[in-house]
């Protein structure tokens, strides 16, 4: 350890008078800075590494390099060895630590092995002798330095397995005595060392029982690390309340440590209350100001409430005032704040002020305009992107997919296969299988299934689902099947689509027994598996079953009946004949019904020949739709009441004058080619085939069947 004396002494080296500012005292000898010296190589020594030997200095490497060539220290040291103190202690030494290397001796047995140990190779610790090869941890094996290390009962650890040790122990007395007891920062650094290796629930609260013991609640570091331990566990209310325990003003890390542990939760409001509470000690206090994580995570916050747009946009008020627009981490949360507000124009402006863009900038901006209705905008931006992610080719596929254009998804698929730098993730499997069933496309989405399993994609419950829909909606349900039994973790969709399946498919006793297999796995069907199960019964005339299954619903599964099921209800009733039933079921109706109901029933009276009740439901309707009318005039029509038929079709003909609708669509897959047929259209290359192939068909089932009219609904 150096000190400074006073100005009359004499340096040791030349021998000069010493002044104050220039003194340094090194074992009771006084030197000049400069002139503390290596005797060999003349380079300046550090008070960390040097060997003194009868007033000459000497630094480390030389000092050994000379005694390794001469065995000994011989007349090259001029005289016989005495003792020599070389002090390696860090710059984060601690005082009760002392690590010394000893030249001198031979005496010495090692703690580790018991031998001998010579000078070259000794290091002393606590009083202790060791060889350094012997100087590792005696739990992992691992080398150790003198200036990280741990010492308990003989035995040298390395700190990061004596930390493990430790908390697996729940003893600490002994961690921090070997650490400077006498010394806050020591057991501070050490216990925020601790909370670095992610200790369980248990072992954060023994932790915590000790910084309050110790007193230790006023470091900043060590606080933060206890917020990130028990958010981690998910406990915010023991993390804010280590928050709010902090006896000082809380430094502006902190504020942002418990806002973004609240914006990730489903109370992510309350990280707005909190930055609210910042504000009001941030206008006082510099320490406690919001910076660009807190706005980050403030507007996340945010976006995930779209009845706060003023408190949002206040938030991007201050960000421009106070300088933090042009960080692309603030700029991407405000691009996709607006995004989530429906406020693209508004996204569009941030995106074109920001200086810096990322890949998650622009990725954020297309899936506004997709989300958006502006595909076309999407298409736009998505061409002009310097780079993609897998993100960005989800997104971009999933609103081609949720704007129906199905072609275009499947190009964009294989563009980005023929890209070659990005690999399909899970969103885009689900989007491009959704598009081949939509389309109708077997081939391509067996290939895609291939391509899944060739580059082991793991088979999660959605890449699931959407293969077990996508060969149901192709017409291969037992593809569909095969695929969910080789399907290990099956949740309710994975469920829910077969069942949906075997309901298309016309398979109704093999979608309730599936159906019963699900409940027996202790699995809650949701509205969508029971307007499944519905279906598979009307399908497959399974009445009884059907009916129970709506009238248990609610007391079963807590599901209270919707339009979609009322639907099922009453189509279930008309296929059975029960006309009169359906109809009383459609006024009991707790909401009003939609013109699917109605044509539903419309379409059973013209089945049964039931005019009468027809006409009753036209009265109770009143004022209907065009497809409603369609019905009715087809149904006047079967029965040659070919006035009526006129008077609904030129009531029809006014309306259509009026109105403007979007024409139906198919698709059909035929040897690997895709047909699209809109209704009323005439200029399909082989429209003349398609109508000779469907006159023979219609003529074929006249000969089969006795039906009064064929007219097309």
């Amino acid at each position: 350890m150096a000190s400074y004396g006073g100005t009359t002494q004499k340096c040791k080296a030349c021998e000069k008078t010493v002044y104050l500012v220039d003194e340094l005292t090194v074992d009771n000898k006084v030197y000049h800075r400069a002139c503390f010296r290596c005797h060999h190589c003349k380079s300046t020594l550090k008070l960390s590494n040097y060997s003194s030997f009868e007033g000459v200095l000497y630094c480390q490497p030389h000092f050994d390099q000379l005694f390794k060539l001469t065995g000994s220290l011989d007349k090259s040291f001029e005289g016989t060895p005495k003792t020599v103190r070389v002090d390696r202690s860090s710059d984060h030494g601690q005082s009760n630590t002392r690590v010394s290397s000893m030249f001198g001796g031979t005496q010495a047995k090692c703690i580790t092995c018991k031998k001998t140990v010579y000078p070259l190779e000794k290091v002393g610790v606590d009083g202790d002798a060791y060889h350094k090869a012997c100087f590792k941890c005696s739990y992992g094996g691992c080398h150790i330095s003198p200036s990280n290390y741990v010492a308990h009962e003989h035995q040298l650890y390395c700190k990061h397995h004596a930390a493990q040790l430790f908390m697996a122990k729940g003893n600490f007395s002994q961690f921090d005595k070997q650490h400077e007891p006498d010394n806050n920062n020591g057991v501070t650094e050490n216990t925020t060392e601790l909370l670095k290796h992610r200790p369980s629930l248990k072992q954060t609260k023994q932790i915590h029982a000790q910084i309050i013991f110790r007193s230790l609640g006023e470091s900043n570091n060590l606080t933060g690390a206890l917020i990130r331990s028990y958010t981690a566990h998910g406990k915010l209310k023991s993390a804010r309340k280590v928050f709010s325990k902090y006896p000082l003003l809380p430094p502006t890390f902190l504020w942002n440590l418990i806002i973004q542990a609240y914006s990730k939760t489903a109370c992510n409001e309350e990280s707005l209350y909190i930055f609210k509470n910042m504000l009001l000690v941030g206008g006082c206090h510099s320490l406690a100001a919001p910076d660009d994580y807190t706005f980050t995570f403030t507007i996340t916050a945010c976006s995930r409430h779209r009845t706060l747009m003023g408190f949002a946009q206040n938030c991007h008020t201050m960000v421009i005032k106070l300088g933090y627009n042009s960080d692309v981490c603030v700029g991407n949360a405000l691009v996709n704040m607006y995004v989530v507000y429906s406020r693209t124009d508004t996204a569009q402006k941030v995106f074109d002020e920001m200086p810096q863009r990322d890949t998650i900038t622009w990725t954020s901006l297309v899936k506004g305009y997709a989300t958006g209705r502006k595909i076309h905008q999407a298409e736009e931006l998505f061409a002009k992107m310097p780079e993609r992610n897998e993100v960005s080719w989800a997104v971009m596929i999933a609103g081609y997919v949720n704007h129906n254009m199905y072609n275009d998804a499947l190009r964009c698929f294989n563009n980005m296969l023929i890209d070659g730098n990005v690999h399909p993730n899970e969103a885009i499997y689900v989007s491009v299988l959704s598009a081949c069933a939509h389309l109708g496309q077997l081939n391509q989405g067996k290939w895609i299934h291939f391509h899944i399993d060739k580059n082991n994609v793991p088979k999660t419950s959605n890449i699931a689902t959407a293969l077990i829909d996508m060969y149901a909606k192709c017409g291969k349900i037992d593809y569909a099947k095969h695929v969910f039994k080789q399907t290990n973790n099956r949740d309710l969709l994975t469920w829910t689509s077969l069942i949906s399946g075997l309901s298309m498919h016309g398979h109704g006793t093999d979608a309730l027994q599936l159906f019963t297999e699900m409940l027996t796995q202790k699995i809650k069907p949701d509205s969508i598996t029971l307007v499944s199960i519905l279906n598979a019964c009307s399908h497959s005339g399974k009445l009884q079953e059907g009916i129970l299954i709506f009238n248990n619903m609610e007391q079963e599964f807590g599901i209270s009946p919707k339009l979609e099921h009322f639907g099922c209800l009453v189509d279930l009733l008309s296929r059975a004949g029960q006309l009169e039933d359906a109809f009383k079921a459609v006024k009991e109706m707790e909401m009003e019904p939609d013109g699917v109901i109605y044509r539903a029933l419309l379409s059973a009276c013209r089945l049964h020949g039931n005019v009468g009740l027809a006409e009753r439901i036209i009265e109770y309707v009143g004022r209907k739709d065009g497809g409603g009318n369609l019905l009715i005039s087809n149904l006047y029509a079967s029965f040659g009441d070919w006035d009526n038929v006129w008077k609904i079709r030129e009531c029809r003909m006014d309306k259509e004058r009026d109105l403007s609708s979007i024409p139906g669509c198919s698709y059909i897959e035929i040897d690997g080619v895709v047909h699209e047929f809109i209704a009323g259209d005439k200029l399909h290359p082989r429209i003349k085939e398609i109508n000779l192939k469907l006159n023979e068909v219609m003529r074929r089932i006249s000969l089969e069947t006795f039906v009064g009219d064929h007219s097309l609904c």
